[in-house]
C-alpha cells in the first residue's frame, strides 16, 4: 500500500464539492483547532480517560476528513477503533502517540489550499 500523504488538497476539495473557499475556510479552522486538540488528547491519555479520549479523537477524525488530513484521519480512526475494541494500554499509548505525531506533521506542513 502506498503511504498516505500528510495533506491531500484534492481530497479536501472533493469532500467540499470542489468549493475552494469552503475548503480553505475549514482548513483554517482545523489548523487553529489542532494545538488545543493535541493538549487535550495528551491529557486524556495520561489520565486514562479512554471514553473521553475516544470521543475527542472521533471529533478530530471528523475534522480531518473535511480538511484533506488523510494520515491524521487514518491514525485517528485506528485509535478510536482500538479504544472501542478494549485494546491494551500499550496499544492505546502507541495509537495516541501516532495521532499526536500526525498532528505535529500536519501543523508543520502548514498546508495551503490551491487556488
Amino acid at each position: 500500500m502506498t503511504e498516505l500523504p500528510v495533506f491531500d488538497p484534492q481530497e479536501a476539495l472533493r469532500v467540499t464539492g470542489n468549493r475552494a473557499a469552503i475548503a480553505t475556510h475549514l482548513l483554517g479552522l482545523f489548523l487553529n483547532e489542532l494545538p488545543e486538540a493535541r493538549l487535550v488528547i495528551t491529557d486524556l491519555a495520561a489520565d486514562g480517560e479512554r471514553e473521553a479520549l475516544r470521543a475527542r479523537v472521533h471529533k478530530l477524525a471528523g475534522s480531518a476528513m473535511y480538511c484533506g488530513a488523510v494520515r491524521l484521519l487514518a491514525v485517528s480512526r485506528a485509535l478510536e477503533a482500538a479504544i472501542e475494541d478494549g485494546a491494551a494500554d500499550a496499544d492505546i499509548e502507541t495509537g495516541t502517540r501516532s495521532v499526536l505525531d500526525e498532528i505535529g506533521r500536519f501543523i508543520a506542513a502548514a498546508p495551503k489550499m490551491p487556488g
